[in-house]
């Protein structure tokens, strides 16, 4: 399995079960309370944490304005009901990851896929990368924050660490959404394939141009005409065209499953993420603009750059997601152009043809789409639209006094 790696992580912070990897029923009935046990306990500490967070951003960090103090509160509150939502979520549809993973391994096996092993390897090799530089990047911003912190108490430590596991917990859930998106895309690209083998694609720099003349009584008119098409079906493929509506299907039925495991951990990560950008970005102005007029020292331009450093860190795995989730659907619906090349070809198979127009009308009614819970899809608009918020509400606490 290429996600493991990421499982065992995910497992740690209760994002996932063993049942995912795991395919023995006694195994899992013993591990079964075990992990509601843990969950509970994890989900007690988070909100043990939060409010100790809350009371000490109330009470503390006199120096801050009263906006920076409040915005502080709402990412907290933020970060660990993400963390929250996305364990008790995970416990809830435990079935749902081992389910998605099923159904991709089935549609490999109705398309025979050649090519499985390979993309498994790539996949697992990019899982350890990913996780190697997540760590990697939170042991740099833990050396920033407590080099610029100078009052290192034993409280500050331990919240700033739970702080800093649900962090990681978040982004391991984005990076779990990721490489699921990820696979899901080179199934549909294998469909297309399969859909290839159907059809005869002739070189379209062969296509022959000849000359129509039409004589009107202006005069002499030259009119270029070509074939209808450079593409040929080859025949009986009826039945193989069947196969491929039921593997849309399935895919369509999977994507469905992924959207309503992940729609309210990234509705709860969305909103932690815009709050986590504005929070940091307006509090690293804050702190250059202070270190520029009172003339404070370098640790003041190094706090700047390492609150830069952790909103971006924080904003680049949703970032990506979103844009594996566009061009993941853009793939997945760019089949309606394959399928009316295919139609548009002159081979004369009437049973082919209607295969290929029932199916057609089948992924109009089944277009593909990352939503969040129905309110908004995953796409490069929303990422637009995501960012410009983030600048427009920093630049009102800007004006905020």
């Amino acid at each position: 399995m290429p996600l493991k790696p990421l499982f065992y992580i995910s497992r740690a912070f209760c994002l996932t079960h063993t049942q995912t990897f795991n395919k023995e029923k006694n195994e899992d009935r013993k591990t079964r309370f075990q992990h509601i046990t843990l969950v509970c306990l994890w989900n007690i500490v988070l909100l043990i944490g939060m409010v100790h967070s809350m009371y000490f951003a109330c009470y503390n960090y006199n120096e801050y304005p009263d906006k920076v103090k409040t915005t502080l509160i709402v990412y907290y509150v933020t970060l660990h009901c993400t963390t929250i939502v996305t364990s008790i979520t995970s416990s809830v549809n435990r079935k749902k990851i081992p389910g998605i993973l099923q159904r991709l391994m089935d549609i490999d096996k109705l398309t025979e896929y050649k090519e499985m092993a390979e993309v498994y390897r790539k996949t697992k090799r990019e899982v350890v990368i990913q996780i190697t530089t997540l760590f990697l990047t939170i042991l740099i911003a833990t050396a920033l924050e407590f080099y610029c912190f100078s009052d290192l108490t034993l409280t500050f430590i331990l919240s700033h660490t739970l702080e800093f596991i649900t962090r990681i917990s978040n982004i391991i859930m984005v990076l779990l959404y990721i490489n699921i998106v990820r696979l899901v895309r080179h199934r549909y690209l294998n469909i297309f394939e399969s859909l290839a083998e159907y059809v005869e694609v002739m070189d379209m720099s062969a296509v022959k141009y000849t000359n129509c003349f039409i004589i009107l009584h202006r005069g002499r008119w030259e009119l270029p005409t070509t074939k209808r098409s450079s593409i040929q079906l080859l025949p009986g493929q009826s039945k193989q065209l069947q196969t491929l509506r039921l593997l849309y299907i399935e895919m369509y039925d999977t994507v469905q499953m992924i959207t309503s495991h992940f729609g309210v951990p990234i509705l709860c990560h969305i909103l932690s993420v815009m709050v986590t950008c504005v929070l940091m970005f307006y509090s690293a102005f804050h702190f250059i603009h202070s270190a520029i007029t009172n003339s404070e020292g370098v640790t003041t331009y190094i706090m700047s750059c390492y609150l830069i450093f952790y909103g971006i860190m924080y904003v680049t795995p949703f970032v990506w997601l979103v844009i594996s989730c566009g061009d993941t659907a853009q793939d997945a619906n760019r089949a309606v152009i394959h399928i009316h090349r295919a139609i548009a070809s002159p081979y004369p198979g009437n049973d082919v043809i209607t295969e290929l127009e029932k199916l057609s009308n089948q992924l109009k009614d089944m277009k593909v789409e990352f939503s969040v819970c129905g309110l908004f899809v995953l796409n490069l608009p929303f990422l637009c639209t995501f960012v410009g918020g983030i600048f427009t509400y920093i630049i009102i606490m800007v004006q905020l006094n």
